[in-house]
Parts: C-alpha cells; sequence; structure tokens
C-alpha cells in the first residue's frame, strides 16, 4: 500500500515537472513591419517615467513621473537628444 501511494505521488511530482517546463520554452516572435524608436529616454532627462500621454490640443506629451510624483511638460518631437522638460 505504501509502494502504491509513492508511485502515485512520484507521478504527480514528474507531471507537474514535466507541465512546469512546458512553460519555459515561449519562443519570441518578431514581426515585420514595425519600427521602435525611442521618444523619451527618462535616465537622461533626470526622471523616471511612469505614463507618456499626448497633452491635449498641442504636440507635447505629459510625463508623470513615478519617483518624483511629478508631471512635466516635453516637446514631441524632441529636437536633439535631449529634451527640455517644463515641471507643472
Amino acid at each position: 500500500m505504501a509502494s502504491h501511494s509513492f508511485a502515485v505521488a512520484l507521478f504527480f511530482f514528474f507531471l507537474l515537472l514535466n507541465l512546469a517546463s512546458l512553460q519555459v520554452f515561449a519562443d519570441v516572435v518578431l514581426e515585420d513591419g514595425y519600427t521602435v524608436t525611442t521618444v523619451i529616454d527618462g535616465h537622461k532627462l533626470g526622471i523616471n517615467p511612469h505614463s507618456v500621454l499626448p497633452r491635449p490640443g498641442s504636440s507635447d506629451l505629459l510625463v508623470l513621473d513615478s519617483s518624483g510624483s511629478a508631471v512635466y511638460t516635453v516637446p514631441f518631437p524632441i529636437p536633439g537628444s535631449q529634451g527640455n522638460l517644463t515641471s507643472n
């Protein structure tokens, strides 16, 4: 009786191990047609962007800083490599 319960426990252990290993083998799928551009580099600007939203009625972007609890206005497109921040 004890060997039967050990065999069942061993079966479920290997079943769980097998199911867990299925989650690990995910392949990265790259699709054609997308171009990615970094719009705001928070490290260079000294902010930690939490959200980037379009400013209504303007081409500027509103950047919500998660670490400083501040809202910044960033001109878009950003001239050059550095953005000019206006704290609100």
